[in-house]
């Protein structure tokens, strides 16, 4: 399968929930914010990796 921003969001989510983390719970201001950063953070790590394997392919050379 590969990797998506949605599937490794999802993932995130999962294991905040594992670790005890109540991803279902609201801040005070009504939001709620362990979804916004699990989203925050699979947005920036697949567009990395994505970045990456976009350089490696252009600039890939065997020594």
């Amino acid at each position: 399968m590969a990797l998506s921003k949605e599937s490794l969001r999802n993932r995130i989510i999962n294991e905040l929930e594992s670790q005890g983390f109540g991803i279902g719970n609201l801040g005070r201001d009504e939001i709620n914010w362990m979804y916004r950063f699990a989203t925050a953070i699979a947005n920036a790590v697949v567009d990395e990796i994505q970045q990456n394997a976009e350089t490696s392919e252009e600039h890939e050379k065997i020594l």
